[in-house]
This record gives structure tokens, sequence and C-alpha cells, in this order.
């Protein structure tokens, strides 16, 4: 059996303008969710200061990547969408705890995340990052369980999304397959 030799990226310009927008955009949301007060104690729950700083730095961070790398810029690397996929990740973990953990609701963002990197990486790293993900989410959840003195439903909340999050990485990285196949074959 023949191995083929990796497909050099290129990623859609459109597809990486509508991650920034993504990114930028659910920043503000919560944001102003935030101030507005109106969400009771849903964001920012349990340190709201954490959660104000880290969605500002979150915003300024995003929209930095997009000053200093368009899409145009990012066609072809990697190395670029990966670390800024890492920082959504980060910035969500934190979000997270600093609104009360998984059982927040806020983990299922990490969905989203986790379906853009398997669009934007190939095969194994799509995996790798969702396992990343995977076990970030379930150390913040077991740092806030010994922390607050909580009960095992967070745990098992976190090994939920867990599989969720593998499920939505393996899905979108098959969907992806299937459409560069196809277009592929309407270019031949």
């Amino acid at each position: 059996m023949a191995t083929q030799a990796p497909t050099q990226l290129n990623h859609s310009k459109p597809l990486l303008n509508i991650y920034y927008a993504f990114r930028i955009g659910l920043g503000f949301i919560l944001l102003l969710l935030f101030l507005s007060g109106r969400t009771g104690r849903a964001l920012g729950g349990l340190n709201p200061e954490l959660f104000f700083w880290t969605c500002s730095s979150w915003i300024i961070i995003a929209t930095l990547s997009l000053a200093l790398f368009p899409a145009h810029k990012l066609v072809h690397s990697l190395h670029r969408i990966t670390s800024f996929l890492v920082v959504d990740v980060i910035a969500l973990l934190v979000l997270i705890h600093a609104s009360g953990g998984v059982d927040s609701g806020f983990g299922y963002l990490l969905l989203v995340i986790v379906a853009i990197s398997s669009i934007f990486m190939r095969e194994r790293m799509a995996i790798m990052f969702a396992t990343m993900v995977s076990l970030l989410m379930l150390a913040q959840t077991l740092y806030l369980v010994e922390s607050q003195k909580l009960g095992a439903q967070p745990i098992f909340s976190a090994a939920v999304l867990g599989v969720l999050l593998f499920i939505t990485a393996y899905t979108f990285q098959r969907l992806t397959q299937k459409i560069q196949h196809s277009s592929e074959q309407a270019n031949q």
C-alpha cells in the first residue's frame, strides 16, 4: 500500500476571516453580557474580576492577531493558527473557571474551538488537540472541585464534555476530508 504525500496546507481566506470574527465577536458578546449585569451569576459568578480581565485581554489579543496576521498571511500557516486556537482554549478555560466550572455551561464553547481546530488541522493533530483540551478541562475541574470542596458532579460533567470533544473532533475531521475530496474531484 503506497503512502500519499502530505498535501500542502491551503486554508480558505473566508474561513479564516470567519474564525477571526468568531474570536472577536464572542469576546465582545461575553464582555457586554457580563457588563450588563443581566446574567446574574452565570458569567463570572465565582470570580467576576478574573472574568472581566480575561475577557478584555482575549479581545485585545484577538484584535491584535487580526491586525498583525491578516487572513492572507495565514493561508499556509498551521503554527500561527494553532497558537491562536491554544490562546482561545486557555481564555475559555479561565472564563469557565471564573464562572464556576463546567456546570456553568460555558464548557460547550470548547466544542466550537475543537470543531474549528479539526477544520484547520489534519488527522492526528486534530485528535491530539481535542485530547489537550479534554485534559485541560479535566485539570481545571479537578482544581475547582478540590479548592471549592464540590462533589463529584463536575467531574462527571467534565468527562462527558471530554467525550463530546472527541466526537466533535472526529466528526469535523471526517467532514473536512469529504469536502476536500469533493473539491479535488470537482477541480479535475
